[in-house]
């Protein structure tokens, strides 16, 4: 059959098909199917016009199918069952679904969400992977071409076409090494302008949202050092008088040997927030669902300043 000809093709009759062939009744299959019995003989005679067949005959203990209609069955139920698997609402089993997911991050969203969220995928999705790659200014059309399932980092809109989800607020904090001159007096703005700043930058260029916030108060800060990875930074503050003005969350991870200390901006900058953001074709996927929900609980919360 062309597909211009199936245009023509109702699929209810194809439903009422069966149950005639099944039922060898018509008002059996009237009932089966919750119509009237004349509703049911009218479907009979167009399934009869659509087949150019009888399909339906009388015998001595009620209707006998033809052998076109004997013939159409198995192929039948297995049109329907293929149809109906394909407009059941969709699944996502992940204790046994294979594949991975790719997800775009930099250092601060990637150590924010990704320890929890390793750990939930070990034990719910054991054979699924994830990919990790930087979240950089290619993400937006990997997402729309679905080469990425997710983008994590600071997103203040989404995009038209994309959804963006919030999942954790944060804030800058200072960091210096525990034994720093600053440290023994009062943290003021004074002090913190003095201070030679450290910034992480994947370009080792330009600057930040600390000294956008810094010029519209009047400020500017000297960056004495740029570098592309948060690796480096402990290392370098150790040994050294430079300050990291950074997320909390990401400070909290760095002070974990108690070499360094936080201390609070002297200064007022406005909070943010860690999102997630997808395109509108992932939306509606199962297993794109799973996964969005799997980062939104694997969160490390923000700890207050010490």
């Amino acid at each position: 059959m062309h597909e211009t000809d199936l245009r023509n093709v109702d699929f209810q009759l194809l439903v009422a098909l069966r149950a005639l062939i099944e039922e060898r009744s018509v008002s059996r299959a009237a009932r089966r199917l919750n119509l009237s019995q004349p509703a049911m003989s009218r479907v009979l005679a167009r399934l009869r016009l659509l087949f150019s067949d009888p399909l339906l005959v009388r015998g001595r203990q009620g209707l006998l199918p033809t052998p076109r209609a004997l013939g159409l069955l198995p192929a039948l139920g297995r049109l329907l069952e293929d149809a109906a698997r394909l407009v059941a609402p969709q699944h996502f089993d992940p204790g046994v679904a294979t594949g991975a997911f790719h997800i775009a991050a930099n250092d601060y969203a990637a150590q924010v969400v990704l320890p929890g969220l390793l750990a939930r995928l070990r034990a719910a999705a054991p054979k699924m992977d994830i990919n990790i790659r930087p979240n950089d200014t290619r993400a937006l059309e990997d997402l729309e071409s679905g080469r990425l399932d997710l983008a994590l980092g600071v997103f203040r809109e989404a995009p038209a076409g994309f959804y963006r989800q919030e999942l954790v607020r944060d804030h800058f904090v200072t960091l210096l090494r525990r034994r720093h001159p600053a440290l023994k007096a009062k943290f003021t703005m004074a002090a913190y302008l003095k201070l030679p700043h450290l910034f992480v930058t994947l370009s080792g260029q330009g600057v930040g949202t600390v000294d956008v916030a810094l010029k519209q108060q009047g400020y500017e800060r000297r960056i004495a050092a740029r570098v592309s990875t948060f690796m480096a930074v402990p290392g370098i503050l150790q040994n050294s008088d430079l300050a990291l003005t950074l997320p909390a969350l990401l400070a909290d991870y760095l002070c974990q040997d108690r070499s360094l200390k936080q201390v609070a901006l002297p200064f007022r900058i406005a909070p943010f927030a860690i999102a997630q953001l997808w395109h509108e074709r992932r939306q509606a996927d199962a297993a794109h669902v799973w996964l969005r929900r799997q980062v939104k609980a694997s969160l490390v919360k923000a700890k207050p300043l010490g």
